[in-house]
């Protein structure tokens, strides 16, 4: 999952799995970061909670997604 959303547009993923069901704010260690989307399981082959790191991409301020985690 890394591999395939990693630099993608944070509008992909909604496209692909529509909302998440939760969205955390991230503490201010880095200025871009700015949020963690949470969708619950999606990746059916690892049975993971899927969280994306999104971060906001200069100079258009678009949102992307920087990294992923499997909880």
């Amino acid at each position: 999952m890394k591999s395939i959303w990693r630099g993608k547009p944070y509008e992909a993923l909604l496209q692909a799995y529509g909302p998440p069901r939760l969205v955390m704010s991230v503490a201010n260690h880095h200025p871009l970061f700015e949020s963690v989307a949470v969708y619950g399981v999606v990746d059916q082959a690892t049975d993971c909670i899927d969280a994306f790191l999104l971060a906001v991409q200069e100079p258009d301020g678009e949102r992307v997604i920087s990294d992923y985690f499997c909880r």
